[in-house]
């Protein structure tokens, strides 16, 4: 993005509706960011969220997961916003991107479960070989209700945990971590936003190589 950028758009859009519309814009403090859809010339009820995560001079990494209620969108991997859908994905045959921004990738990628349990009630602690390891381009979701305090979820390898994520409703914060050679990593906290105890749940966990092979995408 450049650094007098004042703001840029990204819309998924079929013939003249956009879809979605995803505008941040830097006209005042840190600068916000805009969702919206556009449907027989008119437009719906805008959504804004505060403090853009893309800050005008610097790379950015946007990335758009379509969920079957919801757009999911994170900055640099890390959750940002969700925006509900008012018309169905699977309009969507365009993607314009408009505004004082230089791009370097932009691809489309199709996240098939690689396995799934049937679905039904499962024992806590729930354990599961994962077919094949942890690969870039895999999701995982898991789906249920959190009934405790807090809820862990680990993806382990032999000597190690490569990922480890647990909401925490009495600290009201969600950690990611990872343990190798016997030690704890840096741990990486931010506020429990997402999740209402009591109530039904998803995670989804996407492993990909954007950035880094060893990233992982919650949602």
């Amino acid at each position: 993005m450049y650094p007098l950028s004042h703001r840029f758009e990204v819309d998924l859009y079929h013939e003249s509706d956009f879809v979605l519309h995803l505008n941040p814009r830097y006209d005042e403090g840190s600068g916000y960011v805009v969702h919206n859809t556009y449907q027989n010339n008119v437009w719906g009820k805008e959504e804004t969220k505060s403090q853009t995560p893309f800050p005008r001079g610097q790379l950015f990494a946007l990335q758009i997961l379509v969920t079957l209620s919801s757009y999911k969108i994170s900055a640099h991997g890390k959750p940002f916003s969700e925006y509900k859908q008012c018309m169905p994905f699977s309009d969507v045959d365009r993607v314009y991107v408009k505004g004082m921004v230089e791009l370097n990738l932009v691809a489309f990628q199709y996240l098939a479960p690689h396995h799934a349990a049937p679905p039904g009630s499962f024992t806590v602690p729930y354990k599961s070989i994962i077919r094949g390891g942890v690969q870039p381009g895999k999701l995982f979701i898991i789906q249920g209700v959190i009934l405790d305090n807090r809820m862990e979820i680990f993806l382990r390898h032999k000597t190690g945990i490569a990922f480890y994520y647990s909401p925490r409703f009495e600290e009201n914060m969600v950690v990611c971590n990872s343990y190798e050679d016997g030690m704890w990593g840096e741990q990486e906290q931010s506020e429990l936003v997402l999740f209402k105890r009591g109530e039904p749940m998803q995670v989804d966990v996407h492993t990909h190589d954007f950035i880094n092979p060893s990233v992982f995408l919650v949602k």
